[in-house]
């Protein structure tokens, strides 16, 4: 039998191919769109896409070119919030373990901006990165290859950490292997994933992306990494940006699991989009605003023909300034700021979001009161809108 056991499957026949905002969608080097085939893997529990020949050959091609959404960790902007939430989590895993941490490895490092604040700490770093993102951006040795490599062969280290990472690999289990051998006997593998939980509980395809092979709950990353040789320290929630933490150390066994009961994800995506198809029957004829359309893209994608048929317009509004002035695969409507929704709104608002709802709700206060009907994306698809 197959590794990805045919317990649930969900094949589509095109979804967009985000691979970098583009400037204009007329020269889009890639095609809009690609074949997406997901699956649920009966023992772990674990959400996967089905590795595609095809699809692969355009990523690998993609990664050549340099792919890029924002979220890298940076000195500045939302990457600086992030990498300042992952490194308290490394601090408070280290310090549970007591763990003497002198050296460190970062796998995926991008900018290298995480490794030069574990060096700060006055550790000796050392990161892997085969796209363009880390060449002399901060003062860190970095290895332009993928891991392992001949590099650091007999080496081990203290401290190894991935922040969004393990789920860009087709068969994570040998990542994780590989990490349980370079690390030392009582060191810590501490790593970040996307936290997809109210994503597969609303049946919600707006996490699916075709770089990301795996697609986690709290559970299904412990089970996963477990299964590779560790045990379990802490598996949590960040506290900021939607990401699940987890810190590990190597085990003699894995721990005993049970497999996962039935799940009915498909049952669950077929009741959201109906709810979606609901909402855009109430705004026929209207000009709807899509906040964070990074993660709308797909479902809007998928009901292109209602969107048409009821006239509507879509107007797509973002507060990363490297979005806006640009467009998604698929798409021929520019990203607008937030300054540009408040002195033209449109008729109804809906926030794509459940990480950022919040903040985005607070930065535009009473700026759209009583003139556009702002919908949250959590209360569309569990009947509350």
């Amino acid at each position: 039998m197959s590794s990805h056991q045919q317990f649930e499957s969900l094949k589509l026949e095109a979804l967009p191919f985000l691979w970098h905002p583009l400037e204009d969608p007329a020269t889009n080097p890639f095609p809009a769109t690609l074949p997406f085939e997901l699956n649920h893997d009966a023992v772990s529990g674990i959400v996967s896409q089905v590795p595609d020949p095809a699809v692969q050959e355009v990523l690998a091609a993609s990664y050549g070119k340099g792919t890029y959404f924002e979220g890298l960790m940076d000195a500045t902007g939302i990457g600086a919030e992030y990498a300042q939430d992952f490194v308290k989590f490394i601090d408070m895993s280290i310090s549970s373990t007591g763990t003497a941490t002198h050296t460190a490895l970062d796998i995926g490092c991008g900018t290298g901006y995480l490794l030069s604040l574990l060096k700060e700490k006055g550790m000796e770093v050392l990161g892997y990165e085969p796209g363009f993102a880390a060449i002399g951006k901060f003062p860190v040795p970095v290895e332009p290859a993928f891991f392992p490599s001949p590099a650091i062969a007999g080496r081990t280290f203290d401290l190894i950490a991935a922040f969004a990472l393990v789920e860009h690999i087709p068969d994570p289990r040998d990542l994780l292997r590989a990490m349980a051998r370079y690390l030392t006997p009582q060191g810590v593998a501490v790593l970040a994933v996307p936290d997809c939980e109210d994503q597969i509980s609303n049946g919600d395809l707006s996490m699916l992306i075709h770089e990301h092979y795996s697609y986690f709950t709290l559970e299904t990353f412990s089970r996963l990494v477990e299964s590779a040789g560790f045990e379990t320290i802490e598996v949590r929630k960040s506290g900021f940006g939607g990401m699940i933490y987890g810190a590990f150390r190597r085990a003699s066994s894995p721990p005993p699991r049970q497999p996962v009961a039935a799940d009915d994800l498909l049952g669950r995506v077929a009741a959201a989009h109906a709810r979606l198809r609901e909402y855009l029957e109430r705004h026929e004829g209207k000009e709807i605003g899509v906040y964070v359309p990074g993660r709308a893209v797909n479902s809007l994608y998928i009901l292109r023909d209602e969107i048409k048929t009821a006239d509507i317009t879509l107007r797509f509004f973002d507060d990363s300034d490297y979005l806006q002035g640009r467009f998604f695969p698929g798409f021929a409507t520019v990203v607008e700021s937030r300054a540009e929704l408040i002195a033209s709104p449109p008729d109804a608002l809906l926030i794509y979001s459940y990480s950022f709802a919040d903040r985005i709700i607070a930065n535009l206060g009473t700026s759209l009161e009583g003139s556009v009907e702002v919908t949250l994306l959590a209360n569309l698809l569990d009947g509350r809108a």
